[in-house]
């Protein structure tokens, strides 16, 4: 793996608000690139998802400083996008937090949507829920420990259950920590 061009772009709703839309394509050695995985890289076949998914794979190459790519190996489009390298356990130590904001107009209920992952040196975490849209309220909890390695995050909850992540970090001092294709804040 050579690593995840993270792509973030700002988008107008149909309401007047904006969102941004992230995408996390992954760059392999080879030359060739997949876009939108949403499991770990432990967990990919690349082989099975050349055949069965075509529609997802594009050539890439580097461009002066940045990333080049091409659906038809012939015409290249640089990339606004980001490389981001794999996460380190001392990376992941701290508080990581999003929050998003939903209306579909100006005159409807906003929902409200906070989450946050705490990771300690002692490779144990907490991710924190909670939303909230007009008088309705919801949060929940989850705790476990963790692993990492290269672009995977192990997460092994108290109930026994496990799930396998792709992360990484980018932004400056790695402030950014992107979990399965969304991206959480440092919280100083």
């Amino acid at each position: 793996i050579e690593g995840y061009l993270h792509t973030s772009e700002l988008r107008t709703n149909v309401g007047g608000g904006t969102r941004v839309d992230e995408r996390s394509e992954l760059l392999l050695n080879d030359g060739w690139g997949c876009g939108a995985r949403s499991y770990s890289p432990h967990d990919f076949d690349a082989e099975t998802s050349r055949r069965d998914e075509p529609q997802r794979w594009f050539r890439w190459k580097r461009d002066g400083g940045g990333i080049a790519t091409s659906r038809d190996g012939k015409n290249w489009k640089k990339s606004h996008g980001r490389l981001a390298g794999p996460i380190a356990a001392k990376s992941m130590v701290g508080r990581f937090k999003v929050m998003n904001a939903y209306s579909v107009s100006p005159s409807s209920t906003a929902t409200f949507k906070t989450r946050t992952w705490v990771f300690d040196r002692d490779r144990r975490f907490a991710f924190f829920s909670s939303s909230r849209a007009g008088l309705y309220d919801s949060s929940g909890k989850s705790e476990g420990t963790y692993a990492v390695e290269g672009y995977t995050l192990e997460l092994k909850y108290k109930d026994g259950s496990t799930h396998r992540a792709f992360a990484y970090v980018w932004g400056k001092d790695d402030t950014e920590l992107v979990i399965d294709g969304v991206t959480y804040t440092r919280q100083r």
